[in-house]
């Protein structure tokens, strides 16, 4: 390196071009100009300032106000560049300086002279003791065994503390400690809670985890579990508390729950308005939807082709209601969704009864459901592609789950539909071509008669005019000849409807 007046006298890196002359001489470079040195040099400056800066960005986040070798290194990580091994050392280098020719001072790390001789005929180190797994018993019967491997015993409280004059507050943490004591059944809570009255008496005490209360307090109690046999510990728990409503909020749940689900359907039309209109439902909200989700579950065993209807139309006006809060209960909405949708016999008589209708219907529940409550943070809309994509990616799914999966896609919107649905076309031709039996037979021409009618559309959009019957065939199996012409029409409808517009416009 050059000295700093070379480097003021330069006025524009500090790396000298000099040091650049020098490494060029031991790589093997004789002739190399001023100036490739100088612009080597500003590069070299430019790379080295940057590396620093870089560097303390670590350092700071490292809550270190000196830079280290090791933060240039994980910079130089971050940039894909192998880093200098071997100076990642924590104490300081020992450097020695020699006055070189002209005045300048050079600078150098002094090694340290080994004897290979002597390096050799020393003994190898002991083999470090293998990784192994062992198990060893945390507690037996409430006491924690004396063994290397658990945590040595809490120290007990000493009598001189238990005497010592009790701090401002003492008597209300013991107070507390006993009336807590009368909640747990005697054992390892009531000796815990012994240890945390006499703590209180002792003097100021810091709050305590549960494990302390539980935990320690046992090995307390174990300490004196010789001296005396004692009836098994058993600790009681509080109850789950129920949110309970009122008599009038009950009435009205069952008034309501039966009304939607009646023959009567003046009293239906009624429900269904409250609740898609009601503010005050959030109350009785987790009842209604554990009301759908069962219904749906037992019915959809049933094969109860009405019951699923109506309860698919509860969804349908809950979500309208704009003073709902439904997030909280999407693990409950969904599985029922999808089972309307993707279930292979929701009735009796799957030949002629129209489940057709109630899986269109779910599916367009489902596609407002995703629209509403789909964010980033919960991944709604991309957990059901998914499981669009794997159900239609099966061997040989059912044709009746398949059309739910079809229609379900088709809600998502149109990207759905060109990202999932478009490469999928082959193989549903293949799984409609080797459809046998009547109720596939029925299936699969509802399958073709949805993909025939919602997919012309959205490949006039995708594809050119100029494409030929080939290449439908080739991208699309035996349902691309059918597409094909379902799109040539679309083409000729719009190029009718153009010229059509224009002569109108000319007259």
């Amino acid at each position: 390196m050059a000295s700093s007046a070379e480097q003021q006298q330069s006025g524009r890196s500090c790396v000298a071009a000099q040091s650049m002359r020098c490494l060029a001489e031991m790589c093997g470079i004789a002739s190399l100009s001023e100036e490739a040195c100088q612009l080597l040099a500003d590069q070299a400056d430019f790379r080295l300032r940057t590396l620093i800066q870089q560097g303390l960005k670590f350092a700071r986040h490292g809550k270190r106000r000196r830079l280290r070798s090791a933060d240039l290194a994980a910079v130089l990580r971050q940039r894909r560049i192998e880093p200098p091994y071997a100076y990642e050392y924590a104490a300081t280098l020992p450097m020695q300086s020699v006055q070189a020719p002209g005045g300048k001072r050079l600078f150098f790390q002094e090694s340290e002279e080994v004897d290979l001789t002597e390096l050799a005929s020393q003994p190898l180190p002991r083999l470090p003791v293998g990784a192994c797994l062992k198990a060893h018993w945390l507690c037996i019967d409430g006491c924690q065994p004396a063994i290397a491997e658990n945590p040595p015993p809490r120290p007990a409280t000493s009598s001189a503390a238990a005497a010592a004059p009790a701090a401002p507050g003492a008597a209300a943490a013991a107070g507390a400690a006993a009336s807590s004591a009368s909640l747990v059944e005697p054992g390892v809570g009531s000796a815990a809670l012994a240890s945390l009255s006499t703590s209180a008496a002792a003097g100021p005490m810091r709050p305590r985890s549960l494990w302390e209360l539980t935990v320690l307090g046992g090995r307390q109690s174990a300490r004196s579990a010789a001296a005396a046999p004692r009836e098994p510990e058993v600790a009681r728990l509080r109850d789950v508390v129920c949110h309970e409503l009122s008599r009038e909020q009950q009435m009205f749940f069952r008034e309501i729950s039966e009304a939607c689900v009646g023959s009567q359907e003046d009293r239906r039309t009624e429900a269904l308005q409250s609740l898609a209109t009601d503010s005050g439902l959030q109350q009785i909200l987790p009842r209604l939807i554990v009301f759908v989700a069962e219904g749906v579950r037992v019915n959809s065993l049933t094969n109860n082709l009405a019951l699923l209807i109506y309860l698919m139309r509860i969804l349908q006006f809950l979500l309208q209601n704009p003073h709902l809060q439904l997030e909280r209960y999407l693990h409950l909405i969904l599985p029922s969704i999808l089972t309307c949708v993707l279930g292979k016999q929701l009735c009796q008589r799957p030949e002629t009864d129209n489940h057709w209708a109630l899986r269109d219907f779910s599916a367009k529940q489902l596609g407002a459901v995703c629209s509403k409550f789909a964010s980033p943070s919960n991944q709604l809309y991309a957990r059901v592609c998914r499981l669009l994509v794997d159900y239609m990616a099966r061997p040989r799914p059912h044709l009746a789950s398949l059309y739910g999966c079809i229609v379900c896609t088709l809600e998502l919107g149109q990207d759905a539909a060109a990202n999932l649905l478009l490469p999928a076309v082959p193989r549903l031709s293949q799984r409609l071509d080797a459809a046998h039996g009547r109720l596939d037979s029925v299936s699969a021409s509802h399958i073709r008669r949805k993909l025939l009618d919602q997919l012309p559309p959205l490949l006039r959009s995708l594809r050119g005019p100029r494409d030929s019957l080939d290449e439908y065939l080739r991208d699309y199996g035996s349902l691309g000849g059918e597409l094909f012409s379902a799109v040539q029409a679309l083409h000729a409808k719009a190029r009718g409807s153009a010229a059509a517009a224009s002569l109108q416009q000319h007259h």
